[in-house]
């Protein structure tokens, strides 16, 4: 999974080998903000800035990346 940019300020791009089935992003201090099927684009512009975890899961398995938003 390759997330960009990172950090990001109004978009992140996440490009998979396989379809994404399911995604959340999760704040640190561990309450979901987002939860989405089938997209490969997020909008982050209205979040506050910080580390948010992101969690993509595909048919081969779910993958966990970092992500930074700064405005």
């Amino acid at each position: 999974v390759q997330v960009y940019p990172n950090p990001a300020s109004n978009w992140v791009k996440i490009e998979t080998a396989e379809p994404i089935q399911q995604l959340y992003l999760i704040d640190m201090m561990g309450k979901l903000v987002l939860a989405a099927q089938n997209v490969s684009e997020i909008d982050v512009s209205d979040y506050a800035n910080g580390t948010y975890v992101l969690q993509v899961q595909t048919a081969k398995g779910l993958a966990t990346k970092r992500i930074q938003v700064n405005h």
